[in-house]
This record gives structure tokens, sequence and C-alpha cells, in this order.
């Protein structure tokens, strides 16, 4: 054996027996020699990067979203999509407790006090309000919201670098200067646009005076109307286009968001051309629409959360902005309002739907 590596005494040999093996110190020698090399063989190892995984033992989410509304539906579809791009299988790898406030404040509440009562590995919000109610009831629990456009305004941080270190998340905040930009190659002589709003919405506040800022900067009057209930969509669209509008250019909030049927239809009525800032109104009748991708957004949301699940605390990663805006056309729409759309901006969308469209 190599001295210092283990304690022995050298003992004499007993009467009548024969004589150490002249090579026994060589052999030792070469033992410790190998035990050394093997120690560093491990060493190394422990050293490597070890590839990314799901944690053990399956890791408990739990995800609470304000309403049902395309919106959250493809925020939770891109969550989803998000782990099996990433190897990770739902109910081996981890679990997903779906919760759904269905828009009343209460129940929202309700769910939250659950949750802070079952405490899940990560807890994921989807809407400006479930992330409010969250930043109010939940402490201690790592958090990551997603399906928010401003969420310094909900008071989760200073700025998306300097938040609260339990939280983390991506904002889908709307493309209103790609937006206006897209309206003045359509429409060169545009005056005046108008939206609904729901008052009782931060989210949609916010929005309001973003896109007022957007709009008086080129030159363009924007209109609002507010809105509190879905019953109360239509007229208020109708007393809207009473107004004079070029085009209705829809803001996205949680109310307008689950009533856009009703809104399409009624700039249909009055024949007023409708634009959006989200995918699924571009589906249904409007013509176009810079579209945050809601579904890049769950997708986002995958990412930081495993992060999280990974040990990196939520207050060192950074509140991001979605990583994709989609530009979405619908010819047919264009056509029963008379829009004209130029072909360098087909060239340019993501996605053009309509019979006029290309396969």
């Amino acid at each position: 054996m190599v001295p210092g590596l283990f304690s022995h005494t050298p003992q004499a040999n007993p009467a009548g027996h024969s004589p150490r093996n002249p090579f026994g110190a060589f052999q030792g020698l070469a033992l410790g020699f190998l035990l050394l090399i093997l120690m560093a063989a491990a060493l190394l190892l422990s050293d490597r990067p070890i590839p990314a995984s799901a944690p053990s033992p399956c890791a408990r989410l739990a995800y609470v979203a304000y309403s049902d509304n395309p919106l959250n539906e493809q925020t939770l579809a891109g969550l989803r999509e998000g782990f099996v791009e990433a190897g990770w299988t739902e109910g081996e790898d981890f679990s997903l407790q779906l919760y759904n406030a269905q828009a009343d404040l209460g129940t929202l509440a309700q769910i939250l006090d659950e949750v802070r009562q079952n405490p899940p590995d990560l807890l994921l919000t989807s809407g400006t309000p479930a992330l409010q109610a969250a930043l109010q009831r939940i402490q201690g629990i790592p958090m990551v919201f997603g399906n928010v456009a401003y969420p310094l305004i909900t008071g989760v941080g200073e700025s998306f670098q300097r938040h609260r270190s339990d939280i983390t998340g991506i904002s889908v905040a709307p493309d209103f200067d790609g937006t206006i930009g897209l309206l003045l190659r359509l429409f060169p002589h545009l005056h005046r646009i108008g939206t609904l709003f729901c008052p009782g919405e931060i989210n949609a506040v916010a929005s309001i005076e973003e896109f007022q800022r957007t709009s008086q900067n080129a030159g363009i009057e924007l209109i609002t109307t507010p809105v509190n209930s879905s019953s109360d969509v239509a007229d208020a669209v109708l007393a809207l286009t009473a107004q004079g509008l070029d085009a209705i250019v829809q803001i996205v909030d949680n109310l307008t968001s689950g009533s856009m049927v009703a809104i399409i239809q009624a700039a249909r009525t009055s024949h007023t051309p409708i634009f959006a800032f989200q995918a699924d109104p571009v589906t249904k009748g409007a013509i176009a629409a810079r579209a945050r991708d809601y579904d890049q957004g769950g997708r986002d949301m995958t990412r930081l959360a495993m992060q999280v699940l990974g040990g990196v605390s939520p207050g060192d990663l950074p509140i991001e902005l979605v990583s994709e805006t989609l530009l979405l056309f619908n010819l047919d729409a264009a056509g029963e309002f008379g829009v004209t759309i130029p072909a360098d901006l087909l060239a340019q969308a993501d996605k053009v739907i309509g019979k006029q469209a290309t396969p």
C-alpha cells in the first residue's frame, strides 16, 4: 500500500513461514496508483454538466386562469407543448392542476386560498387579474405568469429586471406601433378609429392609455367606449360605430376577448372594417392583426418554469416580452369590407386565410 492512504503496522514473520514475496511492495504501490487514478476520474466526471431533465420526484404544478377565453386556451396549449418539446411527460415528470375562476373575483380568491393551503412546487397564472390576486394572496410559492400585457401595474416590481424575488413571467403587451403602421398602409387618410374596453380591468385601462399615446403621435383620433358586461357589447359597438369611424381596432382584455364574435358581427352590421391585436378574431372575421403569439407565450412560460424547477430563483430571471409576434390577414373579411391588402404585406404575413389565400 502507498503510505498515508491506509494505516498499516509491519509485523514479524512467524517462525517457519516463508519470507515475503519480493514483489509485494511493488504490487501495493501499483494498487495505490490505480486508486488515485480512479479517484481523479470520479472527480472529473462529477464536474461534467448534467443534461436537463425533469425533477424527481414528479413536480407539482398549479395553473390558475382568470377566465375562459381564446387567449388563455392558447397560453395553456403552448405551455403543455413546451413541456412535450422538452421531453417531459405530464403525469410522470410533472402534474398540472388546472383552475379557472370563470371571470369571478370571489372564485379566484377561493382558488388561491386553496393553492396556498396545499402549495405546489410552482404556481402558474394566466391573465392580469390572476396575477394581481396571486401577488396579494400568495407568499413563499415560486410563480411564473403569462397572458399579461402590463405586469408592472400589478405591483410585481419596478422593472422587468427588478421584481419580486418569488415571481417572473411573460408579457404580451400589444404592438401598438406596428398596428398603427399597418393601418396607415391600408388607409393612408386614416383619421378616426375606435375600440371597446372594460374599465374594471387595469390591463384594459393601461392599454387604452398606451393606445391613445400611439394614435395621437400618428395624428389619429382614438374613440373609446367602456363596456362592463358581455351582454352590453353589441349595443356598445353600434354606439361606437355611430361616431363615424374609419375602423374598429379592438384592444385585448378579458371581457372583449370573450365577446369577439359579437363585436365582429356588430362591425359587419355597420360595415365598419375591424382589426385586432390577437390571432383568434382574424379567423372569425377581422381583417388583420399584428398579434402577440400567445401559444409561443405559453412555451416561453415553460422555459422559465423549467429553470425555476431546476433551482433558479424567479427573482434572478428577468420578465420577458413574448418572443414572437404574428402578422395575419383574412382575405374574405378584407373583401367584405372593401379593403385591399398590398402584395408586399401579404408576402410578410405569417398566415393568410380566406378563399383568395394561397394554400
